[in-house]
């Protein structure tokens, strides 16, 4: 989990919904105190009409602030997220990047010597994605899919041995880096449809929580 990422998908969040909620109240409240001091055409006091009069301005004020929030908070946001991620987009490539010094020598003399068991080039690869290796998990799937092409050759397409092989391959070429660009882009759409819906907003934590901490 990428903490400072975390923190300013969070922080957009937090901060928005609170304009959210500041700008809703303001007019909610502004819209009650319209109600109880009403414009009359007939005749009324000078200071009721001076506050009827403030209220009504007070009141439109506060709606135009409503609808502009509705208009441009959304387009505010996707701005937002769009600069976090091109952030967490440089992060996750190189957090993925192959990396020489990574190399495990005697494991790569193992997969070269062609002596490997299908069951061992799993435990091997198991071993690498546990510890984030991903210059292992790839050296590992490019061996492993040469080895089922050859037991497929051997004992047939459906063996196996093939199967097996070929699975190793399949776990070691899925790209953990567009896999943590998709968590990313589904807690911003919880992010927008909350900002849509507001109501949404107590769930946030639920919704997007087990995500964010997968990044």
């Amino acid at each position: 989990m990428n903490m400072e990422f975390r923190e300013k998908i969070d922080e957009l969040a937090h901060s928005t919904f609170e304009e959210i909620r500041r700008v809703e109240d303001d007019y909610k409240q502004a819209e009650q105190r319209r109600k109880e001091t009403p414009q009359h055409n007939g005749v009324v006091s000078a200071e009721y009409a001076a506050r009827a009069a403030q209220a009504e301005a007070a009141y439109l004020s506060a709606r135009e602030a409503y609808r502009g929030l509705q208009r441009n908070l959304p387009g505010k946001v996707d701005e937002h997220l769009a600069a976090i991620r091109r952030e967490y987009a440089a992060e996750v490539a190189q957090r993925f990047a192959v990396d020489p010094s990574k190399m495990d020598m005697a494991a790569l003399e193992l997969l070269k010597s062609g002596i490997m068991k299908a069951g061992e080039y799993s435990t091997m690869m198991q071993e690498a994605q546990k510890s984030g290796n991903v210059t292992m998990t790839r050296l590992i799937a490019r061996y492993a899919s040469e080895a089922a092409e050859a037991a497929e050759r051997k004992f047939g397409e459906g063996s196996a041995q093939a199967r097996e092989l070929r699975a190793v391959g399949y776990a070691g070429n899925i790209d953990p880096g567009a896999a943590a660009l998709q968590t990313f882009d589904n807690v911003a759409e919880i992010l927008r449809r909350c900002v849509n819906n507001p109501s949404m907003i107590p769930h946030w934590d639920g919704l997007a929580g087990p995500l964010l901490d997968l990044l």
